[in-house]
């Protein structure tokens, strides 16, 4: 076992009531959402949460027992928030051309479709023309086309949505029959891509891993990451470039001084993300400001845009963290999935394009959920209790976070 979660494993049981404790108040005032789907990097000297999805596609990844688990705490928040509800719409990204992405989503509608009447309605209406797409797996779907009537309750046909939940991310921003809506909808879209902040999530993020490092006696600098913001960048322009290159030193300088401070022989690195963006797009890993300086046409090109063709002018820089995770010799890193902040599933992002330090979200991507991996498979004890109670824990934290990001929204 690497040494970050054997330590964390025993201060964790140690400390498993204070930790409950805190948890349980935290989330009575900062409502989790529906979802979320949680990166995790464990250097072996460090381990933290890279990344956080409120609206997580690859359910369609998750095995038996997974989705058995997602299917049991998908009701419970349901009908312990509303037990009167009984129709349910699902709104999905608007393209419909990625098998994958549908994959999930009909995923998604069996999960909800044991115990509640389902239907998937896309935003782009077309007609009211119903839209029938055949599976990989042999499955089909129907997307209908998403309604608003007279009350602005939406509904599709004859079938008004008493809860709709939301898998678009609405990098686009917010669509009128969205905003215009009187239906609940989670998680609530205020948590869009348009009016979410990656700096203000990992600043919500290293507060909460603050007082948990204090539960548990350690530096927290073990279980969160380095962070800073740049704005007004044009990439394509060459335009602020100088102020990037002069936060990225200072980065790289914290970073190997903590390395210094706990005797680490790595070469310090940060990844430059859109502040606002997914999909893996707009990312990009440096290990010196050299690369910030003499940025070539490719990086600019890249760092550019964000999904659905925005102009990215903001970044959010964000020390990296190596994985010592690796499935048949490939590297790999967790990637949790929780509903109402609960762990349902915990599943490894394997790239064997990448190496330990680069982002693995990229092409060539593929997905294992631990509980059906063959342990020889892996460099090391991946479901052992000490490994998934850490990789809980830090989930735990950043599904927390988004509740706040979430909560700050409102004031």
């Amino acid at each position: 076992m690497d040494k970050i979660t054997k330590l964390l494993s025993q201060k964790i049981t140690i400390n498993k009531d204070k930790i409950a404790d805190f948890f349980d108040k935290e989330f009575k005032i900062n409502n989790a959402l529906f979802y979320n789907s949680v990166d995790i990097r464990n250097s072996g000297f460090k381990v933290a949460g890279v990344d956080t999805n409120c609206f997580p596609a690859g359910f369609n990844n998750l095995r038996v027992r997974s989705l058995n688990n997602a299917i049991k705490e998908s009701y419970a928040a349901i009908t312990e928030k509303n037990s009167q509800i009984k129709n349910i719409i699902i709104i999905p990204e608007n393209n419909n051309r990625n098998i994958n992405y549908l994959e999930n989503i009909a995923t998604i509608y069996k999960m909800l479709s044991k115990n509640f009447n389902v239907k998937i309605c896309n935003i782009n209406c077309e007609n009211n023309q119903l839209k029938n797409i055949e599976l990989d797996k042999g499955d089909k779907i129907t997307i209908n086309d998403l309604l608003i009537d007279s009350n602005n309750k939406l509904y599709t046909e004859n079938f008004v949505a008493d809860l709709a939940i939301l898998n678009n991310d609405l990098s686009d921003g917010l669509p009128d029959i969205i905003r215009n809506s009187v239906t609940e909808i989670w998680p609530n879209p205020k948590i869009g891509w348009y009016n979410r902040s990656k700096f203000e999530h990992f600043t919500n993020y290293n507060e909460i891993a603050n007082e948990i490092a204090r539960i548990l006696d350690i530096n927290p600098w073990l279980i969160s990451t380095k962070i800073d913001l740049c704005d007004n960048i044009d990439f394509k322009a060459k335009s602020g470039i100088e102020n990037l290159a002069h936060k990225v030193e200072i980065m790289l300088g914290n970073i190997k001084e903590e390395y210094k401070r706990n005797n680490i022989n790595y070469q310090p690195a940060c990844y430059i993300k859109a502040d606002c963006g997914t999909y893996g797009m707009a990312v990009w890993m440096v290990q010196n400001v050299d690369e910030i300086i003499n940025i070539n046409k490719k990086n600019r090109n890249k760092m550019n845009i964000t999904k659905g063709l925005v102009k990215n002018s903001k970044v959010i820089i964000q020390e990296a963290i190596p994985t010592i995770h690796k499935i048949d010799n490939k590297s790999a890193e967790p990637l949790l999935y929780m509903i109402n902040g609960k762990v349902i599933g915990n599943l490894f992002r394997v790239n064997e394009n990448r190496d330990d330090i680069n982002s693995l979200n990229a092409n060539g991507a593929n997905f294992y959920d631990i509980l059906n991996l063959d342990s020889k498979r892996i460099n090391q004890e991946y479901n052992s209790n000490e490994l998934r109670l850490v990789n809980s824990l830090i989930a735990t934290i950043a599904a927390l976070a988004s509740s706040k990001e979430l909560s700050n929204k409102y004031l």
